[in-house]
């Protein structure tokens, strides 16, 4: 029984060694397929459409110190900006509303003073009065100084020169 095994597993490995098979035939190669156009004459437009971002090889963000609505812009495109110039102004009705404010209770109180100082020095008035109008003055023009700074950050200069 072993012995028919081994002469069959020979028969079959004989006949898979006779069929030589060529893996390299390959059938018959079609030409190549070639596309032709005949060279014409047509204009050539420069203009180009491309996707993308465009970044400036310089910039310069400006950051307001005061939120507000801007009412004035000045950023001529193209064109140099000078130093100092201003670019854009914030809305500063409300602060201008209050410096005239100040300005008309300053003048009131310069004159308060300036009459207590008259009874002063005749001694109509006690120092304490006067210190008071005094004290008065020298607050109001604080605030118009602090007014005054408000509506200065509500002006936006260009911080270098542009171009």
């Amino acid at each position: 029984m072993r012995l028919k095994l081994s002469l069959a597993i020979l028969v079959i490995a004989n006949i898979a060694c006779s069929e030589k098979k060529d893996t390299f035939n390959r059938p018959p190669q079609l030409p190549p397929i070639v596309d032709v156009m005949i060279a014409e004459k047509r204009g050539l437009s420069s203009d180009l459409e491309l996707n993308g971002s465009i970044l400036s090889n310089e910039f310069v963000e400006l950051m307001p110190e005061t939120n507000g609505r801007l009412v004035y812009l000045n950023v001529p495109e193209g064109k140099i900006i000078q130093e100092g110039t201003i670019i854009a102004r914030i809305n500063d009705a409300d602060l201008q509303a209050q410096l005239k404010k100040t300005k008309v209770q300053l003048e009131i109180a310069e004159l308060t003073e300036q009459r207590l100082a008259k009874l002063l020095a005749v001694n109509g008035v006690n120092q304490a009065d006067y210190d008071l109008a005094l004290n008065q003055v020298n607050s109001l023009k604080a605030d118009l100084e602090i007014t005054q700074a408000l509506i200065d950050k509500t002006v936006i200069k260009a911080p270098l020169q542009a171009g």
